[in-house]
């Protein structure tokens, strides 16, 4: 059976206390990385670290595609999800990143860059489809200064939407990528779509689009946030 094209999208941090430069990563390689990888990986300069982050969001992409197919029933083991990936030099700080994942369902090709602060990778996976889709990402800092609470937001999210949010992060991100999503099908209140995941499981389900109170059919969306990044990717049929 084909598998439907579908995207998944990961972004992470680097100035985060958990990932930056300086910690011991033997356990993490050991429990993520596959022989080829660790190729890619192997520290002999200063931007192993980048290149292993590039790794993990890459496989990340990979377990959430496979998440919204038919059939599949992931259980994440990252060494199961091999990925080769590429660099693009930059003179700025700010590197292309492509490259594909195989996971044991299917393969999906990952886009997207990193700089001295922030990876933020899009992968798009599935067959079975016609013309050329795109996928756009994005990403944005929140000042933790001027971070608003979660309830004053609230105002912005249908009572369905409401009961899959309970980080800050993961409501900044629906509406970032509603005004998007908006914008491409010439709508003049965002509102009008819903972002919607499940109450009982919290950032474990892909969201789903609806358009009007129903699917919106042809168009895929991610989203993510770690740190003080959120982090979103849209399916353009």
């Amino acid at each position: 059976m084909p598998l439907p094209l579908r995207l998944g999208n990961d972004v992470v941090d680097l100035s985060h206390r958990r990932t930056r430069p300086g910690r011991d990563r033997t356990r993490l390689m050991d429990r993520i990385l596959t022989p080829g990888e660790r190729l890619w990986v192997a520290p002999e300069d200063e931007a192993w670290e980048r290149r292993l982050w590039c790794t993990w969001a890459a496989k990340e992409c990979g377990y959430k595609v496979a998440c919204k197919w038919p059939g599949a029933r992931p259980i994440f083991r990252h060494r199961d999800f091999e990925s080769r990936l590429g660099l693009q030099p930059s003179e700025d700080g700010f590197h292309g990143v492509r490259g594909q994942v195989a996971t044991p369902w299917g393969q999906l090709r990952i886009s997207g860059w990193v700089s001295p602060s922030v990876v933020h990778l899009g992968g798009m996976g599935g067959d079975g489809h016609d013309g050329s889709p795109r996928m756009e990402l994005g990403v944005e800092r929140l000042p933790e200064a001027e971070a608003p609470a979660l309830e004053s937001l609230r105002g912005h999210f249908t009572d369905r939407e409401w009961e899959g949010i309970h980080r800050l992060h993961s409501a900044r991100a629906r509406i970032l990528a509603r005004e998007r999503l908006a914008g491409y099908l010439g709508l003049d209140d965002p509102r009008r779509i819903e972002i919607v995941t499940s109450a009982h499981r919290p950032g474990r389900t892909p969201p789903r689009l609806l358009l009007d109170g129903a699917p919106l059919a042809g168009w895929d969306l991610s989203i993510s946030h770690h740190g003080a990044y959120v982090g979103w990717a849209l399916l353009l049929p």
